[in-house]
């Protein structure tokens, strides 16, 4: 997987009619996590990302052994937010 090319998709409803923005992002799912104005999130992989197209994105494949977490976030207007995520590994659990 690492250094592929992957592509990704998220189907939504009347996304078309509706006006959705969405937000891609890959982030560390285990340990690695940054801190930002004192909150602790995941490390986010932005990198990663190499096309982003509305409802689909391409992405390179990490060339780290370990667990991953691929986002989607589709909004409509402020109020109406909505996210998927699937979490997905590169080589064995515990190889280095």
């Amino acid at each position: 997987m690492g250094g592929q090319l992957y592509e990704a998709s998220v189907l939504l409803e009347n996304a078309s009619k509706r006006g959705i923005k969405y937000k891609w992002e890959i982030r560390n799912a285990l340990g690695k996590m940054v801190y930002k104005n004192g909150i602790s999130e995941l490390m986010l992989l932005e990198y990663l990302i190499i096309r982003e197209a509305g409802a689909s994105m391409i992405f390179r494949g990490p060339s780290e052994n370990g667990v991953y977490r691929l986002r989607v976030f589709a909004a409509e207007g402020e109020d109406h937010v909505a996210y998927s995520n699937i979490i997905f590994t590169v080589g064995g659990w515990g190889e280095k």
